[in-house]
């Protein structure tokens, strides 16, 4: 069955799909670097994934932010 990630699945083998549904990873900082990063552990079948970044202000006039979002 095809599903989302099957590609890695072809690629790592079902048994360590099976451990990263199960894995969990924290990325501290959200910038430029890290949201890709989170964006790539996300498509690749983390099973919990935290994100943490200090200042949210600082998000006007940031171009490489692609994840978070201000509230205000």
């Amino acid at each position: 069955m095809i599903n989302e990630y099957s590609r890695t699945e072809l690629l790592i083998g079902s048994e360590n799909m099976e451990k990263l549904k199960k894995a969990s990873v924290a990325v501290f900082g959200v910038g430029g670097v890290g949201s890709h990063c989170i964006e790539a552990l996300a498509r690749c079948g983390i099973g919990r994934l935290t994100m943490t970044m200090y200042r949210l202000q600082i998000l006007t006039g940031s171009r490489l932010l692609i994840i978070v979002r201000s509230e205000e």
